[in-house]
């Protein structure tokens, strides 16, 4: 079991992020209106990871994932919409997920809420065991 996308699994381009932590967030927001400005996008991020990083922290605590990077034009060809996924994936290499400027933004993010997010390898402790094979 694994993932099959036109990403390379070395480049760090997903932000993970605990959504029942969200409301840390939300709280802080409506706490500290003056310190999150009007319409300012605060994410919910505990890593930034990539694939490999991803697929070796699940597969430490005893799941079996891979990742297989499939070339583009093969995934593009794979279903109706794929090219556009593809497309996608190919922004998300290059600027990441969130984009490359949301540094800041996940500071602020954090500060607002008062901590920083669980971590993914802690997440996936709680909330993704293996499964006995």
């Amino acid at each position: 079991m694994g993932w099959a996308l036109p990403l390379d699994p070395n480049v760090r381009c997903v932000h993970i992020g605990d959504i029942t932590e969200l409301g840390n967030i939300v709280a802080g927001a409506f706490a500290h209106p003056d310190e999150v400005g009007n319409g300012e996008y605060l994410p919910l991020v505990g890593d930034f990871m990539s694939f490999n990083e991803i697929v070796d922290t699940l597969n430490r605590q005893g799941n079996q994932f891979s990742f297989k990077q499939v070339p583009t034009e093969v995934f593009a060809a794979s279903f109706p919409g794929a090219a556009e996924a593809a497309e996608t994936f190919r922004y998300f290499e290059a600027y990441t997920y969130l984009g490359s400027d949301s540094y800041d933004r996940i500071a602020l993010a954090n500060h607002i809420a008062g901590q920083q997010p669980t971590r993914f390898s802690a997440w996936a402790r709680m909330n993704f065991p293996a499964v006995a094979a």
